[in-house]
């Protein structure tokens, strides 16, 4: 996603000696063209199991810990989604599922199919929505773990007594919001 697969092979170097210290994560789901430009979401089985294979091809490893859809697919259902990650996780290519910004709903179909063992999800002093949507719920019920993105509130300088410290004057926090959907409510198949 980030990149078009090039921080994979950066870390493809340092894992040539460490692989057995590190716990790898990556995500698909997000569609790049040739020149960075966003081209959609995809989730169907045959882009799931190709964008496995670039990635593990680019990090230089036989098994990814922990393999994250990016994005809910609004186009494909997400059991067939999880049905194409868990045949991954059959053939040991990956040890864990994982989703990103999805609805209760999507998460309760999703382990349906297969255990999923994370969600990543934006939660901070400033988004606690996982707290009253029904997401946090859900997690707490299928055993979930909640990782969180965007802890200090998209911008340190939302956080007050944050704003003078170095780290805002060293990294660039000001970021548009994405583009996509976020928490897709993927309609049922059939």
């Amino acid at each position: 996603m980030y990149g078009a697969g090039e921080n994979e092979q950066l870390l493809a170097h340092a894992l040539k000696t460490q692989r057995d210290k590190v716990f790898i994560c990556t995500k698909f789901g997000i569609v790049r063209g040739p020149n960075g430009s966003f081209d959609g979401v995809r989730g169907d089985r045959a882009y799931v199991r190709e964008a496995c294979e670039r990635s593990l091809e680019r990090l230089g490893i036989d098994q990814i810990d922990l393999y994250y859809q990016h994005r809910v697919d609004p186009n494909t259902p997400i059991e067939e989604t999880m049905a194409a990650l868990k045949e991954l996780q059959d053939e040991q290519k990956i040890r864990y599922i994982g989703l990103s910004e999805v609805s209760a709903e999507t998460l309760r179909r999703a382990y349906k199919v297969a255990p999923v063992a994370a969600i990543q999800e934006e939660y901070s002093l400033c988004t606690t929505d996982i707290e009253t949507n029904g997401v946090m719920d859900a997690c707490k019920e299928l055993g979930v773990q909640v990782v969180a993105y965007s802890p200090l509130c998209e911008s340190p300088t939302a956080v007050p007594g944050l704003s003078s410290a170095p780290l805002t004057r060293a990294l660039p926090f000001s970021r548009p919001r994405p583009l996509w959907p976020r928490r897709q409510q993927v309609a049922h198949a059939g």
